[in-house]
């Protein structure tokens, strides 16, 4: 196994002080299963100044039965409870026999099944400096735990080995699968494995073998994504989860089966199950206890693969156990109904509905179809839709259109049919905009809408949506064409005849609308009132994310960073699958968070994540938007994709639920990207002046400074309002004017336009004459930079070089700061004294101090000019 830094780590080098210096001693090594234990023992013993164990001692739980089971294989006879002296003479006869002058090394593994006497015996032996003693084992050294005796003589160190951290599971995976993951594909492996190192490497194996982990173009940056959550279980992981199981008691290995079919329990279920034995697997780290109180397997491969090989008789005894004692008046989850479908076990229909709804709420569509394929559901149109919708999910979306034909055409419920049409476009969005499919589904719409007491059935919202299905030559041709118009979402809002779905869409459309005209504040008051709207699971789970996305979008481009981070912290989802789901869109508004402060850079490489995961999965269009975007901030024309295909890929994603608010913030984004004059979306052209530096400054940009403060002042937010005032400090002559725009806006956390006023002030202080005062500002733009990773621009790289110190300067600040005085600088250099008052006087000035002592503090530094 891969361990990465082993060598590296704080419990390597106490180990190994604790094994080579003299002197009696040792250490207990606790941790999981796999969680690196013996790596880090064996590491250590492999150095050549550590020597080879004399003694290795493997506990089980038969032997832990039996007085000094442990040590029975090094002893004449069985030993005698009363007679533990006997068994200290035996064994150190033997070790006594081992190479002179040394204290022989014992190491004992699975320590945590070590027999009191064995115990005893070992500690006496340290406490004697007869052995150092190395114990390996999992769980806690606890009052009440065997491993806590060992401890007692304060002669032993206890070594925690910890899962590995995000840091860690990175390295590893990347070391394994040869390229860089996505942010989100780390988290996944992190959470899946729990930092377990034996099972991030089984985990990253077998997606390599199962071809789930897909390599983004070069375009995208190259990156490594996931295909789905899991790898299915293979011989590599079932192995692993044999080991672990192997040297588990018999309770202890109902507990993990029981968790592994049924999904995370209540600890009194698991006590009354086991008699409270699950509390030594909590210690051990093998189950973790979650926010919600609820007990589960730390590493979520290993319940997945462990559920796999418990055969159905000892499946069937475990729910029969599990059964009597669960809390009857708590609904099951989707697990534990497929747990009793799997066993033959009583399941209402209606349970069996709920949970295979839940699981399609919960984004967990392979859950759903093995529900649904465990049990024998009925033909009605509810169960029919709950297919229909498992189906989409799972990208099999022209099995789900002919379901969905077919309730719409049978159902006699107005609202059913309404349903099934709403999911019907859901899936022809997915499917594309093939000629010959649009047609027909053109000639079968016209059949519903002529067919008796169905006309009722096409209400406002999925007619509106329709209307894009038919007309992918307009949608292609609508790219450069301007957006719908606010009375014409408003005319449609105040439709009697509007669905909730109808609704949903009308709110979305009026946001994005609103959003690029600038109108932020107004945007974002809309879209909360339509997150308020989503009213049931289902509509929860159809346009949750499309509303978050309007809501942080305004966030951003209002000045709300911080509402805007807790949006993007929160908005993430309780589950694996809702994160999944969420990822690109997400990571799209990750991105704009960060070029809206100024981080140009990061937000470039977050871009290009958010992209490889909507390559994969982009639930709700967002990749149009995402790649006119990278257009528009890419800063070399290699990476960015041709118009042509672009705008393919518009088209292509335009239909049914990805139609007008989708399209106005691509078609805005591309309009930025392709260097024309945005006018129609005052938002972009506002943001484009903003972050282009070059054009705004100088004699020739007084055209399109007028132009930003125009735009942001009619604009709503706090953005707007810094962004009319950088415009106008950048014609303003006053430096301390630019200083004041730069200090409040490092107060709301706009970066990027503090960085542009501190480049204006330094610029002004120098046309003054001012040299002293232009360091400063220069100082307080080299913090801004280093401290909050700003991307400086061409104005602030120019305002950066003003401070560049020479040569000779640099090399008399090496001199101040290692303590020399002026004259001991100058005899070294071999120059006057006066010259190197002269060079430090510069110095001063350029960096914006005022005298050798804040130099020379060890605070201070002089790369950046911070302290």
């Amino acid at each position: 196994m891969i361990l990465p830094r082993v060598a590296a780590s704080a419990e390597y080098a106490e180990l190994t002080s604790i094994l080579t210096r003299p002197g009696p001693g040792g250490a207990l090594i606790l941790g999981g299963f796999g969680i690196g234990k013996t790596t880090l023992v064996r590491t250590v013993l492999a150095r050549q100044d550590v020597p080879a164990p004399a003694m290795r001692i493997h506990c089980s739980p038969t032997l832990a039965r039996e007085p000094c089971g442990a040590l029975s294989p090094y002893l004449g006879a069985p030993a005698p409870a009363e007679s533990p002296a006997q068994v200290i003479r035996e064994i150190s006869a033997l070790l006594g026999a081992e190479e002179a002058g040394t204290i022989p090394i014992v190491v004992v593994e699975d320590a945590e099944f070590l027999d009191d006497e064995t115990a005893f015996v070992l500690s006496t032996l340290v406490e004697n400096a007869a052995i150092k003693l190395v114990a390996i084992g999992h769980g806690g050294a606890d009052g009440e735990s065997t491993l806590y005796s060992l401890t007692e003589s304060g002669l032993l160190t206890t070594l925690v080995v910890q899962p590995l951290d995000r840091a860690g599971v990175r390295f590893l995976s990347e070391e394994l699968a040869g390229g860089v993951f996505t942010a989100t594909a780390v988290d996944i492996i992190t959470a899946m494995t729990g930092g377990n190192p034996s099972f991030v490497e089984a985990f990253v194996r077998s997606c390599l073998d199962q071809d789930l982990i897909v390599r983004s173009s070069a375009d995208d940056g190259g990156l490594l994504t996931l295909a789905r959550l899991d790898p299915e279980p293979d011989e590599r992981l079932m192995e692993l989860v044999r080991d672990v199981t192997r040297s588990l008691s018999v309770d202890h290995r109902m507990v993990l089966e029981i968790l592994a079919l049924a999904g995370p329990q209540p600890g009194p279920v698991l006590s009354a199950a086991s008699g409270g034995e699950h509390r030594r697997l909590i210690e051990a780290g093998i189950l973790t206890t979650g926010a919600d109180g609820l007990v589960r397997i730390a590493s979520e491969i290993h319940g997945h693969v462990l559920r796999s090989i418990v055969p159905p008789g000892r499946s069937a005894q475990l729910y029969a156990t599990w059964s009597e004692h669960r809390a009857r008046e708590v609904q099951p989850t989707s697990l534990e109904v497929l747990w009793a479908l799997e066993v033959g076990a009583d399941m209402p229909s209606d349970l069996v509905l709920a949970a295979i709804e839940d699981a399609d709420m919960g984004f967990d569509f392979r859950l759903a179809w093995r529900l649904i394929d465990a049990e024998a559901t009925t033909d009605s149109d509810s169960a029919t839709l709950l297919r229909a919708r498992t189906l989409i999910g799972l990208g099999r979306h022209y099995s789900a259109r002919t379901l969905l034909m077919r309730v719409a055409e049978t159902s006699t419920d107005p609202a059913t049919r309404q349903e099934a049409l709403t999911l019907l476009l859901t899936a022809f969005d997915q499917i594309g905009t093939d000629t010959a499919d649009i047609a027909a589904f053109e000639r079968w719409w016209d059949e519903q809408a002529r067919a008796p007491r169905r006309r009722e059935t096409l209400a406002a919202g999925v007619e509106r949506r329709r209307e894009d299905v038919r007309r992918p030559t307009q949608i292609a041709a609508g790219v450069a064409t301007a957006p719908r118009s606010i009375a014409d979402a408003e005319r449609i809002l105040a439709s009697p005849d509007l669905s909730a779905d109808g609704r949903i869409l009308a709110l979305i459309d009026l946001t994005d609308l609103h959003s690029v005209a600038g109108r932020t504040d107004t945007a974002l008051e809309i879209a909360r009132t339509a997150l308020v709207g989503l009213t049931d699971e289902r509509m929860a789970a159809d346009y949750e994310l499309l509303v978050l996305v309007r809501i942080g979008w305004n966030l951003i481009f209002s000045g709300r960073y911080s509402e805007a981070e807790d949006l993007l912290t929160h908005a993430r989802g309780a589950t694996l699958h809702i994160a999944l789901h969420r990822a690109g869109a997400l990571g799209v508004l990750r991105s704009l968070l960060e070029l809206a402060q100024g981080q140009t850079g990061r937000s470039q490489r977050t871009l290009d994540e958010a992209v490889a995961e909507l390559r994969l999965r982009d639930t709700v269009q967002m990749l149009p938007s995402a790649l006119a975007l990278r257009m528009l901030t890419s800063p070399s024309a290699d990476r960015v994709p041709a118009d042509a295909a672009l705008i393919d890929i518009l088209s292509s994603a335009a239909s049914g639920r990805a139609q007008e608010p989708r399209r106005i913030l691509a078609r805005a984004a591309l309009a930025a990207a392709r260097g024309g004059s945005p006018a129609e979306y005052p938002l972009f052209e506002r943001e484009m002046l903003a972050a282009d530096s070059e054009q705004i400054v100088g004699e020739s940009g007084g055209g399109a400074r007028r132009r930003l403060a125009e735009l942001a002042d009619t604009a709503e937010g706090s953005r707007a309002g810094l962004l009319t005032r950088l415009a106008h400090v950048l014609d303003d002559p006053s430096p301390d004017s630019a200083e004041h725009v730069a200090r409040d806006a490092m107060a709301t956390g706009d970066w990027g336009i503090a960085a542009q006023a501190l480049a204006r002030a330094a610029f002004l202080w120098s046309a003054a004459g001012d040299v002293r005062r232009c360091g400063i500002a220069v100082r307080e733009l080299k913090g801004l930079i280093r401290i909050r990773d700003v991307t400086p621009g061409e104005y602030a790289s120019r305002a950066l070089a003003m401070a560049e110190l020479t040569g000779r300067e640099e090399e008399i600040v090496r001199l101040t700061r290692s303590g020399r005085s002026n004259a001991e600088i100058a005899r070294a250099l071999t120059v006057s004294q006066r010259t190197v008052e002269g060079h430090l006087y510069r110095i001063f000035a350029k960096l914006g101090i005022a005298d050798r002592s804040q130099l020379a503090s060890p605070e201070f530094d002089p790369g950046t000019a911070v302290v």
